[in-house]
């Protein structure tokens, strides 16, 4: 493994997101490739810096009180943005006729090239 291929993988073996064996050729590298290593290295303080810094904000009181009045999609209600959406004509059932639509289209247009390539065969 060379270091271009270890600076693409570094942050997912940070994040414990890498295949065992990727993980092991990273590692491998790391201990072989000092560059690699102080980036790794800076990575994590980094992380810890931020994990440390107090950096959550909270929803005012109005919002949360808002947000705690609509259904949860999780549940199954519908959610005012599903629900908006559908008010649109943005959901399932307006997508067939597109759907339909263009495949008349293609199939029309299909049709017409077929034609007008086979005339000079047909007409000599």
């Amino acid at each position: 493994m060379n270091c271009s291929q270890t600076e693409i993988l570094i942050h997912a073996l940070l994040d414990n997101e890498l295949a065992t064996s990727h993980a092991i050729d990273v590692e491998a590298h790391l201990r072989t490739c000092a560059a690699c290593s102080e980036e790794l290295a800076a990575f994590e303080i980094t992380r810890k810096v931020v994990v440390q810094a107090d950096l959550m904000e909270f929803a005012p009181t109005s919002l949360r009180k808002r947000l705690q009045l609509v259904p949860s999609p999780i549940v199954g209600a519908t959610a005012p943005v599903v629900a908006a959406a559908n008010s649109r004509g943005l959901g399932r059932r307006s997508f067939a006729p597109g759907l339909l639509l263009g495949v008349a289209v293609s199939a029309a247009v299909a049709a017409t090239i077929l034609l007008a390539s086979s005339l000079p065969w047909i007409i000599k």
